[in-house]
């Protein structure tokens, strides 16, 4: 068995032209697969991951939106407890760092931060003498986490009334795109 592999990968002892031919061309064949492989598993999840990043963004705005609607009465009525409640809920999903709302002057409405949340856990951050703002201007500028900031302007009949701000965490995304490129 091992001389007749021997002869087919080292050309020994053979003088038959189609060995000589197929040998070669095999070696190209395979070369060639391999490094398609390797270019396509690149391109695709470069692709994916901005796919991904997309769909984030997308659930991001569209929570977004959901919250602005129905901010316009506790804005009018000055209710800030209602404001943070819709803020702490916001913050129930797992990819959402944070969540705040400001005035038309960008004045926090809102100071909740979940401390609960694992991702902000492990940042190890004091988090007694900071607010939500300071905090998310923090993330900003993190190497240890990367947000993907969301901001939706809440309004009023054409009136800017403030924004909601939500800040979600690609980490899931990094994770997901981390497992598919090792398999």
């Amino acid at each position: 068995m091992f001389g007749i592999l021997k002869r087919i990968f080292f050309l020994q002892d053979s003088t038959s032209i189609k060995w000589k031919i197929i040998v070669p061309i095999l070696i190209i064949v395979v070369v060639a697969f391999v490094a398609n492989g390797i270019f396509f598993a690149r391109f695709f999840s470069g692709h994916y991951q901005s796919k991904l990043t997309e769909s984030l963004r997308a659930r991001g705005e569209t929570l977004g939106d959901f919250v602005s609607l129905v901010c316009i009465d506790p804005i009018y009525s000055y209710d800030n407890t209602v404001l943070t409640e819709y803020a702490k809920k916001v913050c129930l999903d797992k990819e959402v760092i944070y969540a705040y709302i400001v005035n038309k002057d960008g004045k926090p409405l809102t100071d909740y931060i979940d401390t609960t949340n694992e991702d902000i856990k492990q940042l190890n951050i004091n988090l007694d003498d900071i607010n939500v703002k300071g905090f998310a201007n923090n993330l900003k500028n993190s190497k240890e986490l990367s947000v993907l900031e969301i901001s939706t302007d809440i309004e009023d009949q054409g009136s800017l009334l403030g924004k909601v701000i939500i800040g979600l965490s690609t980490k899931y995304i990094n994770k997901n795109i981390s497992s598919t490129q090792k398999s």
